[in-house]
């Protein structure tokens, strides 16, 4: 699965201002057995404990494929155990496909941690949050042929684009060990980071994913990553990236948070 740590590094670093709040721990997770909304969201206040906590977290994770939700809810005291940027909302979609070109996964995921509210990951606040969220997605229809299977693979004539624009790391390029082509592009407001290769360290699966961090500080984006593994010729490609940006959309209006 595409993980949160593959986008978290190109978050700014804040200064963390550790406070005591109290924040619901769940011993373990929230399973329901639908797609979970704003209004449809379960009394966390009824099934989870208060501890007292430096940030409060709560994840929720929509499986396409099944229609069914997970919710975590945590108290974290320091950064122990997770990389945590705080008053944070992050919003991932992907999709990964199986070795028989059937889907793997699709699934949404949303990570809010929050260290300045007291509560901030109950079920009010939560609401909250999922009124003012959009996410549209037409990874399926868009961009499921585009992620294809290709077997035998060869990297040699996959014409994969190699290309680097970018402060983080980027694999170098090796014909011999590579199974896909990669592109990963990170826009902030004030930079653009590009990674596209043929990794000498390639991903398992072919993916498509699109990540979005907003800060409730001062209430802006900040970051917009586009990530795309694939085995068809020349497709880590610049305009694959717009098609990935095109079958996707994610906003989140601070105003209808923030009012009363």
């Amino acid at each position: 699965m595409f993980h949160k740590a593959l986008c978290i590094s190109f978050f700014l670093t804040l200064p963390v201002l550790i406070l005591s709040l109290q924040c619901y721990d769940c011993k373990g997770s929230i399973k329901l057995n639908y797609t979970v909304t704003s209004e449809t969201i379960p009394l966390i206040s009824s099934q989870c404990q208060l501890i007292n906590a430096s940030v409060c977290s709560i994840d929720v994770i929509w499986d396409l494929k099944t229609n069914t939700s997970i919710i975590e809810v945590d108290g974290f005291n320091g950064l122990t155990g997770r990389e945590i940027v705080p008053n944070t909302l992050g919003v991932l979609l992907s999709m990964a496909i199986r070795s028989d070109n059937t889907t793997r996964e699709q699934s949404h995921i949303l990570y809010y941690d929050c260290n300045t509210i007291e509560k901030a990951n109950d079920e009010i606040n939560l609401k909250k949050i999922l009124r003012s969220l959009v996410i549209e997605e037409q990874f399926q229809q868009e961009i499921g042929p585009l992620i294809q299977i290709v077997s035998p693979f060869d990297a040699k004539t996959a014409n994969c684009l190699d290309f680097r624009h970018s402060v983080f790391d980027c694999p170098r390029q090796d014909f011999d060990t590579c199974s896909r082509c990669l592109i990963l592009m990170n826009d902030t407001t004030s930079d653009q980071k590009v990674c596209a290769t043929c990794p000498y360290e390639s991903e398992s699966e072919n993916m498509v994913a699109r990540w979005k961090t907003f800060f409730f500080s001062n209430q802006t984006q900040d970051s917009d990553t586009t990530y795309l593994t694939c085995q068809q010729k020349g497709c880590n490609s610049f305009d694959n990236i717009n098609r990935i940006k095109k079958a996707s959309k994610i906003t989140f209006n601070f105003d209808e948070y923030f009012k009363n």
